[in-house]
């Protein structure tokens, strides 16, 4: 993770299973999508 990365953590609203996504954030553009 870089200094000046932020990580939300939220929810997959595609189907109704709810998967957890965390979007790494650098300055306001989405860099790269995780699951935990």
């Amino acid at each position: 993770m870089l200094s000046s990365e932020k990580i939300i953590p939220t929810t997959c609203p595609f189907c109704g299973v709810g998967c957890r996504l965390d979007l790494h954030l650098n300055g306001n553009q989405i860099s790269h999508v995780t699951t935990p």
